[in-house]
């Protein structure tokens, strides 16, 4: 059994041609309420990030680095304070599958968090729930190590919780749970790792504000967690402590979670989705929620999907990006405020990599290196040098050599192609990782510097 789930992923791996390192995304934030404050509250209904389609293929590697190598430095090695026992020792079989398709960066609700070298990961930011995974409650503006986790070959941030998929295919999550989203059967915060129960043959995650969802090694998927409008696909709208699988759905290699929505990207290159459809989530044109899947109109030759609070966007193998649902702080990139219940282009986009969504703006890295983000600005998590919100794709300042983008409610962050992080946006939490509490509207080192994944 084991050996058979290798050789899936390597296949998955050999197969990924086109596919530049993920994950709704993810991530990558939404949130329940737009107008939510950002304070580090206990509940986990409120304004949340997500890093949804996170995974190996999570989303359809959307938030990948192009041409990732292995780090040879000390990367990482300051993520070491605080962790118990010894380092990881990944296989190069593990190492392959993140290179491919594993989201090394990843932003929540007042938190971010990234993958080392060793495949261990390191968090940083508001702790209130335990999404610092580190046994404590204590917000960090510096990187602490996750306790216990072992190897790691993709992850994902969403509303005060975590979830990372591990190299032999189980899930663990971590932070709060009040709606089971930890997947654990309970709905007691955790703040060191849990395993999902009876998740053990996972190759893709997506983690949203108070769901996730897996796909299985048979291209079927599992959700689990807040299900008030049938985003875990099962037909019913009732909340779930353990996974259950989503109904109907076959041949699905990457998923996107959002605040009430979720989607899957198939092995088509189409792309389903179900759950909350008022603002044109789902895609279908209908605006009529749906607890199980439906085809988003008109969308082929997509190779990956992130999701953010109440939008989504697909990235088709031209380099092109489309995305509908809500676009009220044009966060659609097609230089209006109209909702669009059917995917519309990304005006002026276009040699795209891959892609992040938060809440309300979204992002993108080029094949040069750049990156530009469209959509709310209160905070700077545009990275333009203003906090005016833009309706059509505008530079991140400064930034070059972009690896990944990583996304959620009001901040985002970069990893840059020798491994360092940057980030940028609201920072009260100490979520940009430089040591403050102080918001940037341009890109600021993260972490002193330390090298991370690349």
């Amino acid at each position: 059994m084991k050996t058979d789930f290798y050789t899936l992923k390597i296949a998955a791996v050999l197969c990924a041609t086109w596919l530049l390192l993920a994950c709704g995304g993810g991530s990558s934030g939404a949130s329940n309420n737009s107008n939510a404050s950002h304070n580090a509250s206990t509940s986990n209904t409120g304004a949340g990030g997500t890093s949804d389609s996170a995974g190996l293929g999570a989303n359809g590697a959307i938030g990948g680095g192009t041409g990732a190598v292995a780090s040879t430095g000390a990367a990482g090695s300051g993520a070491s304070s605080g962790s118990a026992g010894a380092a990881p020792n990944p296989s190069n079989q593990t190492l392959q599958a993140v290179r491919a398709f594993g989201q090394s960066i990843v932003a929540g609700h007042g938190h971010t968090c990234v993958l080392n070298p060793d495949t261990s990961v390191a968090c940083w930011g508001s702790n209130v729930n335990g999404q610092l995974g580190n046994g404590k409650s204590q917000f960090q503006s510096a990187i602490t190590a996750v306790t216990g986790l072992g190897l790691v070959t993709a992850m994902g941030a969403g509303n005060g919780f975590n979830c990372a998929l591990k190299d032999n295919g189980s899930v663990v999550c971590w932070g709060g749970n009040l709606s089971g989203q930890l997947g654990d059967g309970t709905v007691v915060a955790k703040s060191t790792p849990v395993a999902v129960t009876g998740l053990v043959d996972a190759v893709a995650l997506g983690v949203g504000v108070q769901s996730s969802c897996a796909v299985r090694a048979d291209a079927s998927a599992v959700c689990w967690g807040y299900n008030g409008y049938g985003q875990l696909g099962n037909g019913n709208i009732v909340d779930q402590r353990t996974p259950v699988a989503v109904n109907g759905l076959a041949g699905a290699k990457a998923m996107a979670v959002g605040t009430q929505f979720s989607c899957a990207l198939k092995t088509t290159g189409s792309v389903v989705c179900w759950g909350r459809n008022d603002l044109g989530q789902l895609g279908d044109g209908t605006g009529i929620d749906s607890t199980l899947p439906v085809v988003v109109s008109g969308l082929t030759g997509v190779v990956a999907i992130k999701a953010g609070s109440n939008h989504a966007c697909a990235l088709k193998s031209d380099g092109t990006v489309l995305c509908w649902g809500s676009n009220s702080d044009g966060q659609l990139g097609d230089g209006t405020l109209l909702v669009a219940q059917t995917p519309t282009a990304v005006i002026g986009l276009a040699g795209v990599a891959s892609v992040a969504l938060g809440t309300r703006h979204s992002c993108a890295v080029k094949t040069d290196g750049t990156a530009a983000c469209w959509g709310i600005n209160d905070f700077g998590q545009l990275g333009n040098g203003t906090s005016v919100a833009s309706g059509l794709a505008t530079q991140v300042t400064g930034l070059g050599n972009v690896a990944i983008l990583a996304a959620s409610k009001s901040h985002t962050c970069a990893l840059l192609q020798d491994g360092s992080a940057q980030c940028w946006g609201y920072n009260a939490n100490g979520e940009l990782g430089n040591g403050s509490t102080t918001a940037q509207n341009t890109a600021t080192v993260a972490a002193s510097g330390l090298l991370f994944w690349k």
